[in-house]
């Protein structure tokens, strides 16, 4: 079950809670096997099984029950997919489950996601030993609050997922990774914006409109208008919004806003 993406938090309708978006790979565990997915350049791959992640496996094994959560590494209490893509720091990643589908012969799917979430916290208590140094954790909900939205935003988390309080999982059992996106769940991220220097215009690849090359990294032209704004008035920062900052001081996900001419500015059009 996936995300529907949003742009404005005046889109979230009333009877929805909402959870930290957690930056991670997405991961099911099923039929005593963690199965996992990440995304290349906004393309969705299929499943892989994630076995060399040992910690996340243990407790596990055998267990009659069917999970939903990501795979992730914190730092400061922030996840960064960036680190679970390190090797070296698998052993620190954790499985953090915000959903339970399946439980010792019993579909739960269509049962309202609030009780689902009460039947995954006393599995959790039950199954499992909860603390802080655990592989394993669980990821309740919280009321809807601005306050909270904004503590999230200047905690540096990646957004927020809000999800409708009485909804079922759509999930088809003949094919349970083939997930569906829906509205029941929302996404909304929290972008950074920055204005950089324009170093150069880099060739455009694969029919796009080329990139500009950056002290912090590439960024994309995304129209033809704006390559066209580009060669004619030869801007020296380009205006661009981005999700974090890598350790190397690169953007993540940058996407051009317009550009920004020294002591005067001039937005393009982005389109």
């Amino acid at each position: 079950m996936l995300c529907t993406k949003i742009d404005n938090l005046n889109e979230i309708p009333k009877g929805y809670v909402i959870q930290p978006k957690l930056d991670g790979v997405r991961a099911l565990y099923l039929n005593g096997k963690m199965l996992g997915r990440v995304r290349d350049n906004g393309h969705q791959s299929d499943y892989f099984e994630t076995m060399n992640i040992i910690p996340i496996r243990i407790g596990l094994l055998n267990k009659d029950v069917v999970l939903d959560g990501e795979i992730c590494v914190f730092e400061n209490g922030i996840s960064h997919l960036n680190l679970l893509m390190r090797k070296e720091n698998q052993l620190r990643a954790v499985y953090v489950i915000f959903d339970i589908l399946w439980l010792d012969g019993k579909d739960l799917s269509k049962l309202p996601y609030f009780e689902r979430i009460e039947i995954l916290k006393e599995w959790y208590k039950k199954t499992l030993i909860p603390n802080d140094k655990s592989p394993i954790r669980i990821l309740d909900f919280i009321n809807y609050s601005e306050p909270l939205i904004k503590k999230m935003y200047e905690a540096g988390l990646e957004g927020i997922v809000a999800k409708k309080l009485n909804s079922q999982y759509l999930i088809d059992w003949g094919n349970p990774c083939e997930e569906m996106r829906t509205p029941l769940w929302l996404k909304f991220k929290f972008w950074k914006t920055t204005d950089v220097k324009i170093k150069g215009l880099k060739p455009s690849e694969h029919n796009s409109h080329g990139a500009l090359i950056t002290e912090k990294g590439d960024v994309g032209l995304l129209t033809m208008a704006n390559l066209e704004y580009y060669k004619n008035n030869k801007p020296e920062y380009a205006k661009v919004r981005f999700l974090e900052m890598s350790e190397k001081g690169k953007m993540r996900k940058p996407t051009l806003l317009g550009f920004k001419v020294l002591k005067s500015q001039s937005i393009g059009n982005v389109k």
